[in-house]
């Protein structure tokens, strides 16, 4: 808690580095285009400076537990070598960015060659911190993304069990990362985005003002006015007036969509409150920053709605028996249902197809009969007026109760492309077909380009994208 009591009294932003960090300090990434260098202000991370713990030496995860790992120069090699020569026969060579020799040491289980019985380090103890190999050197935090002339660097997405420090933690301290991520020209792979909402130096100047906003939120006793805060700042940063949000049909949607709500003791359980108020940052920068995990039509005040969705579901996560929600938990939640939290965010929007993308009622590969009967229960309520996007969900998974949240993935996934969120109404589509479209037998009898043809002459229309 002291880490956040400066920040909260104004003293701090949560993104200074150490002093002992030189200015000048570059960061070195080799791609297929060459060494690429970042400079100390153009190194990216969205999460507050020491608010991320962990301890390998009590822990259980399977790090260096089986797992092999990549070493990029030869020192590396020739370090663990000096240790047990016979280790080399377990080594792969490997080709990256067009001729880079880098190595892959193939670990088995129960631990890799270098783990003591004690859970530690041979390298680490025996030759220092700099013998050990880049994987092992910047782990957790060895995930890259290119955006401009930015790299943005986060955490693994689940194997390490990080744990929201209380007092701050050299191991997540900015300008200790930076050290270690400077100390050799990294080789690990890289993903080159691009900002989705301004360039890349004003997206990343706005989301290091939301960390400022995170750790001085860090004892708020309501994610709901946390995330207010944040529709209303990203507002008035989006490059083009977003639709504005109606907070309480957005809320009752999500609670319609859901068909449950969780208990107030488990929406206002403290650890659930630090942790997702800590790692908004993290899954801010997964929505913004170009990823397959950010939806095609989310505009940037709907960002923070996502992660309120989330938090509600980490909400009933507790309440169905956990006993507490970790770092791991939210990740698996998002990654689990993210086509629906993307989905969800737009809860209070009138729903239509999207010019684009229109129906498709023919079942999929690999779709079950209940799958399908629930899509075309969605397609139904699209054809008619003034339907949220929060009903349409809702009736396609209407009467489910076992497996509910999946089959609302399943559903969002393939509505995902098909849907147009308007002010306007999406009129024109009752008076196309008489009965009940969630028979397959009335369906299956119109041929899928009779459907197309009339979604595209009566397209929800809309000025700007969602």
């Amino acid at each position: 808690m002291a880490l956040f009591k400066k920040l909260i009294a104004g003293e701090g932003t949560g993104t200074e580095m150490s002093d002992e960090i030189s200015p000048a300090i570059d960061v070195r990434l080799v791609t297929s285009d060459g060494e690429k260098r970042f400079g100390r202000s153009n190194v990216y991370f969205p999460f507050v400076s020491g608010s991320l713990d962990y301890d390998c030496s009590t822990c259980d995860a399977l790090c260096c537990r089986g797992h092999g790992y990549l070493m990029g120069a030869t020192a590396e090699r020739d370090a663990q070598a000096t240790l047990s020569p016979t280790v080399l026969l377990f080594f792969a060579p490997r080709s990256r960015h067009g001729g880079s020799d880098v190595t892959m040491a193939r670990s088995l289980p129960p631990g890799c060659f270098m783990l003591t019985a004690e859970r530690r380090c041979r390298l680490h103890e025996e030759l220092g911190f700099r013998s050990k190999p880049e994987t092992c050197r910047i782990f957790p935090f060895n995930t890259f993304r290119i955006v401009g002339d930015y790299l943005i660097v986060t955490p693994h997405e689940g194997l390490c069990p990080l744990k929201v420090s209380e007092f701050p933690s050299a191991r997540s301290d900015h300008g200790s990362l930076l050290t270690d991520l400077a100390m050799e020209p990294l080789r690990g792979r890289a993903d080159i985005s691009r900002p989705l909402f301004n360039a890349a130096s004003s997206t990343v100047s706005f989301e290091r003002d939301i960390i400022a906003l995170s750790a001085g939120s860090w004892t708020t006793t309501s994610f709901w006015d946390f995330t207010k805060e944040q529709v209303d700042v990203s507002a008035r940063h989006a490059p083009v007036e977003p639709r504005p949000v109606d907070y309480g049909a957005f809320e009752k949607g999500l609670k319609l969509a859901l068909g449950t709500w969780p208990r107030d003791e488990f929406l206002s359980n403290r650890g659930l409150l630090v942790t997702m108020v800590t790692l908004t940052p993290l899954f801010r920068s997964y929505l913004v920053f170009g990823s397959s995990k950010r939806p095609s039509a989310l505009a940037l005040n709907r960002v923070p709605l996502v992660i309120f969705a989330l938090y509600v579901i980490a909400a009933l996560a507790l309440e169905a028996g956990m006993h507490a929600v970790t770092y791991q938990t939210v990740q698996m939640l998002f990654s689990r249902y993210r086509a629906f939290l993307a989905l969800v965010a737009m809860a209070d929007c009138t729903a239509g197809w999207s010019p684009s993308g229109g129906p498709g009622l023919r079942m999929t590969a690999g779709e079950s009969a209940d799958g399908y009967v629930r899509y075309l229960r969605a397609c139904r309520a699209l054809m008619s007026n003034d339907q949220t996007v929060a009903t349409v969900l809702a009736t396609g998974c209407e009467s489910v109760t076992v497996g509910r949240l999946e089959s609302l993935e399943q559903l969002a996934v393939r509505l995902a492309n098909r849907i147009a969120v308007s002010r306007a109404a999406n009129k024109g589509w009752s008076g196309l077909f008489d009965g009940s479209l969630a028979a397959r037998a009335t369906l299956s009898s119109v041929p899928e380009s009779v459907i197309v043809r009339y979604a595209l002459s009566h397209r929800v229309r809309h000025s700007r994208p969602s």
